[in-house]
């Protein structure tokens, strides 16, 4: 079991990688106005997602949840925040197009997914298996969202 600092940190990690999503998805509302509506949504809902990580914290600190070795990594995590970082930088260089957006959008989307970022364990407290499927389930259905509004942009060409 990590210690608590070491949990409160991470969670402190993924919360961060939520809200950096949140920005990312608010430059792409910003470069690309026609699709404002899709990217804001997008981006409430991943800060309401940093908003539930963090929402762990004080289960952590008074000692009533507690993440295992091994149940985040943190460097998969990390790794996925300098890539998003990095889309945002590249944002307020030079706007994507709309399709190359979903496509960015996609990617991080899937990458949360495969690295079984929000999968529950066996042994995942009831306020942990809450949060966790609420965040798996969102960035489902998040993905199902940009992949109909990618293949809408495919067909007509954009």
């Amino acid at each position: 079991m990590l210690d608590t600092a070491q949990q409160v940190r991470l969670l402190e990690l993924l919360a961060e990688h939520e809200t950096e999503i949140a920005r990312l998805y608010e430059a792409y509302a910003a470069a690309l106005p026609d699709h404002r509506r899709l990217w804001k949504d997008l981006s409430d809902d991943e800060a309401s997602h940093a908003d539930w990580i963090r929402s762990l914290i004080p289960h952590v600190e008074d000692g009533s949840l507690g993440l295992r070795e091994g149940r985040f990594a943190a460097a998969a995590v990390e790794t996925s925040l300098r890539y998003v970082r990095g889309r945002v930088a590249e944002t307020s260089v030079e706007p994507p197009e709309f399709l190359k957006a979903l496509v960015i959008a996609l990617d991080v989307e899937d990458a949360m997914l495969e690295r079984q970022f929000f999968d529950v364990a066996d042994d995942d407290t009831p306020e942990l298996r809450r949060v966790l499927n609420s965040l798996k389930s969102e960035t489902q259905r998040h993905r199902a969202g940009l992949q109909r509004a990618r293949e809408a942009a495919e067909k007509h060409g954009r």
